[in-house]
């Protein structure tokens, strides 16, 4: 809570062995906030979205992938309104072993609306984020 500092809830959005750290952004839905989760590791390149349930407990909305072609090299997510009237967009980078690539989702997942290199051959990690530029 920003305003006094309780906590909200806690959870594994993977599997509790799982030590590989997470990269998460805020979704803003109608209804609820999402919390968007993916992971740097090796091996994983999936998105999940978890939502606060009533009882305080984080319930797994959705899961998709966040690259065609069997990527597992771990990923970077960032959400966030990308022109002015439109609704929240996902967008999720790749964080090496490839051609770097940034592909932007419906906010509901899943469905991809754009996809670019946007630094050519550049196979390195690529951080994400967005914020309203005045």
């Amino acid at each position: 809570n920003a305003t006094n500092g309780e906590l909200l809830t806690s959870f594994f959005p993977y599997d509790r062995n799982f030590h590989g750290g997470v990269r998460t952004s805020r979704l803003d839905s109608v209804l609820k906030t999402d919390v968007l989760v993916t992971t740097p590791a090796v091996g994983a390149e999936d998105v999940r979205t978890f939502v606060r349930g009533d009882d305080g407990t984080a319930e797994q909305r959705r899961s998709f992938s966040g690259f065609v072609g069997g990527y597992a090299g771990g990923s970077a997510v960032a959400s966030g309104r990308l022109q002015l009237g439109a609704t929240d967009r996902i967008i999720v980078s790749t964080q090496g072993g490839r051609q770097a690539v940034v592909n932007v989702f419906t906010a509901t997942g899943g469905t991809l609306l754009h996809s670019f290199y946007p630094f050519g051959s550049f196979t390195g990690p690529i951080n994400i984020a967005t914020g309203w530029v005045y």
